[in-house]
């Protein structure tokens, strides 16, 4: 399937960051960087989510890209 846009959305016009919750993980992750992390974007007003049902904290291989303010591409490995 062939996509093209017309703009590329920065990061900086993106709505909404997600995380794995392995990145608090006290034993496999880095709770201080987590808690650092969320701070830092509560005072900036970024609204952020935890993932549900993660194999680890690298989300980068499944997440979707944000193409638009509600419009996202995900790939999908055949």
């Amino acid at each position: 399937m062939d996509m093209k846009t017309d703009s590329l959305l920065h990061d900086k016009d993106t709505n909404i960051v997600f995380f794995s919750p392995w990145l608090k993980d006290k034993k496999e992750g880095h709770p201080e960087f987590y808690q650092f992390l969320k701070n830092l974007l509560n005072e900036m007003g970024i609204e952020f989510k935890e993932l549900k049902s993660t194999n680890d904290y690298w989300a980068r291989g499944y997440m979707p890209i944000q193409l638009g303010e509600n419009e996202f591409l995900k790939f999908c490995d055949l």
